[in-house]
């Protein structure tokens, strides 16, 4: 019987490591869930009103239409709304054209209706000015806001972006899931706005 104790003793250690390895085990793996949620959920970044013009200044977060990690050559889009208008704007990195004010950017939806948007100002490309992070802020980008009919992205999926450009065009293909972030980001946009 004077085993007994320190038979106990190291049955309850047992039992407390296994709680201890699987209670970090299930931190790990709620800790990854959160920060992967956040990472690509559509959310709005900013609402204020802005006191000088009168309006909304609203930002969603960015929206991936295209990832090319090994050249930087991302492609990234967000609902912009300020000074009274609504912009879709684009963050075209490693671009190195001239993206004219008037030049059409046409957004395909899964129907295969196309659907214009215009360029509000131009975009001249400069350094870092297509970055939405740090990577590919040494290279050359545009930073492009465009208007027109937004309302067609809470109808369907957009499939496909052509951007109209000084030396022509460059199309981008979204990704099913991309297109359903655009697509929930235009509709937290417009509720936002309508708030």
């Amino acid at each position: 019987h004077t085993f007994q104790p320190f038979y106990n003793q190291i049955i309850k250690n047992l039992l407390v490591t296994n709680k201890i390895f699987y209670m970090k085990r299930l931190l790990l793996l709620l800790t990854v869930c959160i920060v992967a949620s956040t990472m690509t959920a559509q959310k709005i970044k900013k609402s204020e009103f802005d006191k000088f013009n009168k309006c909304k200044h609203i930002e969603t977060t960015w929206v991936n239409i295209k990832k090319d990690a090994l050249e930087a050559k991302d492609a990234n889009v967000m609902l912009y709304a300020f000074g009274g208008k609504n912009f879709l704007r684009f963050k075209l990195n490693n671009f190195t054209s001239l993206v004219s004010k008037g030049a059409v950017i046409t957004l395909l939806d899964e129907d295969g209706n196309t659907y214009d948007l215009e360029v509000a100002d131009t975009a001249i490309p400069d350094k870092g000015a297509g970055a939405v992070s740090f990577i590919g802020s040494a290279k050359l980008g545009v930073d492009v806001l465009a208007t027109g009919d937004l309302d067609r992205l809470g109808d369907k999926l957009i499939n496909a972006i052509r951007i109209n450009s000084a030396d022509g065009y460059i199309d981008y293909n979204l990704k099913k899931d991309n297109a359903e972030k655009l697509k929930k980001a235009y509709i937290l946009f417009k509720n936002e706005l309508d708030k």
